[in-house]
């Protein structure tokens, strides 16, 4: 099966994707190709405050989506393109599933390979990160494909390089990346699209048929506003403890803030009794970098 939606709420399809996934029983393996407009997609596991530069997004008119799947940060926009392949967990194989976005790739005269544990580089530099979700009968195996999409916004976007002191969770890895557009300039996101669509069935089997991929195809409204709400996108961060400098008027002294679950959990410095008034104030709060620039310095 093969659809292709038009929508370009990233929220809607990683929503569609999960429905597939979870709730719809399919026959045979299905490819979901999708586009989006400017946004930070995170891994499940991830720290958005780490990962992506939230003020930038703000600004830039940037979403923020965590999927629910693992792996890095990625940014996407109408230059890039999504593909998701969903498969009989019996007889999945990433490797596999690489090869076929590389022969589709090698067509239009790109030498890509796959790389690390779930990337994919041209000329030396990454065009595509993979992400994964298992559950007993299928898996989930999705990645960007970057081919003609805002490089200069995708780094003032993400910040990899961010220090926490103290996290758990998954830390994005900083790559130098590529457009396909740089090595092939005839490919497109409409052409590796329907690239994609003509060799799915000869690599997975079943229909050659496209489908059109709509809400008037599938209601997915309750997963995405799971996706869309704060719960989901700040309140699923792994904890984790920022250092800032607590500013007097004589001297400066070092505080330790401490979040759980997107909720600030603990303040600690060395200064006792503003450490105390400033608790009283902060600890319960949802966590913000403006919040923090009230009280502290050196962000």
């Amino acid at each position: 099966m093969i659809f292709v939606s038009p929508v370009t709420d990233p929220w809607w399809n990683l929503a569609a994707e999960q429905h597939f996934l979870i709730k719809e029983p399919l026959q045979e393996p299905l490819l979901m190709l999708w586009q989006s407009v400017p946004s930070v997609i995170i891994g499940r596991y991830q720290n958005p405050w780490i990962e992506c530069d939230i003020g930038a997004l703000e600004r830039e008119n940037v979403l923020l989506a965590r999927r629910p799947s693992g792996g890095g940060a990625v940014y996407h926009d109408l230059g890039n393109l999504n593909y998701c392949v969903i498969s009989p967990r019996a007889s999945y194989r990433k490797d596999y599933t690489l090869s076929f976005i590389l022969s589709v790739l090698s067509t239009s005269g790109i030498a890509a390979h796959a790389s690390g544990k779930s990337d994919m580089t041209a000329d030396g530099r990454k065009f595509s990160g993979n992400a994964f979700r298992y559950t007993a009968s299928r898996v989930l195996h999705h990645g960007t494909l970057l081919v003609s999409a805002d490089l200069d916004q995708l780094r003032r976007c993400l910040t990899p390089d961010r220090v926490m002191e103290s996290m758990k969770g998954v830390r994005s890895r900083a790559s130098t990346v590529v457009n396909l557009a740089e090595l092939a300039p005839d490919i497109s996101c409409k052409k590796l699209s329907d690239d994609l669509s003509l060799a799915f069935p000869r690599w997975f089997g079943g229909s050659a048929e496209v489908h059109p991929l709509t809400p008037e195809h599938i209601d997915v409204q309750d997963q995405q506003n799971e996706l869309e709400g704060w719960a989901w996108i700040f309140g699923k961060t792994p904890e984790f403890t920022r250092s800032f400098r607590l500013s007097r008027s004589s001297d400066l002294c070092e505080a330790a803030v401490t979040v759980s679950k997107g909720i600030i959990s603990s303040v600690a410095c060395e200064d006792a009794a503003r450490c105390r008034s400033i608790s009283e104030e902060l600890v319960g709060r949802r966590y913000d970098e403006q919040t923090m620039e009230m009280y502290f310095t050196g962000l």
